[in-house]
């Protein structure tokens, strides 16, 4: 009998899995404190935003913060109150919330670089929400770091160097092209149409590859594909080109006299954002030389 107390006084304390600490014991952890400053944090966002009024893009970044609060507040509560060592899904909880904290990042940080296009010199709430928007970007990377032992195997790249880039590229690349393609890529002149026209399906073609590439790289197929690191080497040195060449066309068909146009300063960040991922994948395509040198895999 008395060597079964420890065990009754153990599950009475209601340990959870994340961590092995009870609700409280997590609450009062760094883990925990860092995910309440996240809650506080896309809440001020997204309620600034909602102020102010939202519409077209200004409605779907106010979406992404609410859709990554609501998910962070949920897992919060099951591991507070313990519901987490309930949960039963064929993979542990920590697993769970380590992906939620990833993909909740990214989607609130895609959003802020896009709320920072979007917002006005004179819209003060917004500035506030997007200078919020990047803070909880920065406080859902520590809460990453702090959970990255608890991420699956495959999931692991992204928190590599190699996995960190390669999302940027895809956030940077896609913002480039959602960015023309708000502003209007169709000018409808000689030359000029034409011109805009195959930058933005470049720039397209370029992301689509390379998102597809992510997504092996984060699953099991990836192992099944042996010259992935080469593929991945050759599509990043093809894409530097192809970006690079969309960018200086882009940059010569601009067409704008006055920047302070809502029309024309869109079309200057998405060109802007065209040389930054094109220099990201130029920096991705060193790291990855390797491959192709030796047959080993970076990193």
């Amino acid at each position: 009998m008395t060597a079964e107390k420890p065990e009754t006084k153990t599950e009475s304390q209601g340990e959870s899995k994340s961590g092995g600490n009870s609700g409280v014991q997590y609450i009062t952890s760094k883990e925990g404190i860092v995910r309440a400053v996240i809650i506080v944090f896309g809440c001020i966002a997204f309620a600034l935003i909602a102020d102010v009024g939202y519409g077209d893009v200004i409605a779907w970044v106010m979406a992404a913060y609410i859709i990554a609060w609501v998910f962070t507040l949920l897992s919060y509560f099951f591991i507070a109150t313990t519901l987490s060592t309930q949960m039963n899904c064929g993979i542990s909880y920590e697993t769970v919330d380590v992906c939620v904290s990833i993909v909740s990042f990214f989607h609130c940080l895609m959003a802020s670089i896009v709320l920072a296009i979007y917002t006005c010199s004179r819209c003060d709430e917004l500035i506030a929400a997007d200078v919020f928007g990047f803070l909880l970007c920065i406080a859902y990377a520590v809460e990453i770091y702090f959970l990255k032992g608890n991420a699956p195997s495959s999931l692991k790249y992204l928190l590599e160097i190699k996995g960190i880039l390669k999302a940027v590229i895809c956030i940077f690349g896609c913002t480039t092209f959602a960015m023309l393609d708000a502003a209007g890529y169709e000018c409808f002149e000689s030359g000029c149409d034409s011109g805009r026209t195959w930058a933005f399906a470049a720039y397209i073609y370029c992301w689509v590859v390379s998102l597809i590439i992510l997504l092996l790289r984060v699953t099991p197929l990836a192992d099944k594909i042996s010259p992935i690191d080469k593929i991945d080497f050759f599509w990043s040195v093809f894409s530097f080109f192809n970006y690079l060449a969309a960018s200086i066309v882009l940059a010569c068909y601009l067409e704008c006299k006055n920047f302070e146009y809502r029309v024309c300063s869109t079309r200057l960040a998405a060109d802007i954002f065209g040389f930054i991922t094109a220099i990201l994948y130029a920096v991705e395509a060193f790291l990855l030389k390797g491959a192709c040198t030796n047959g080993v895999s970076p990193g």
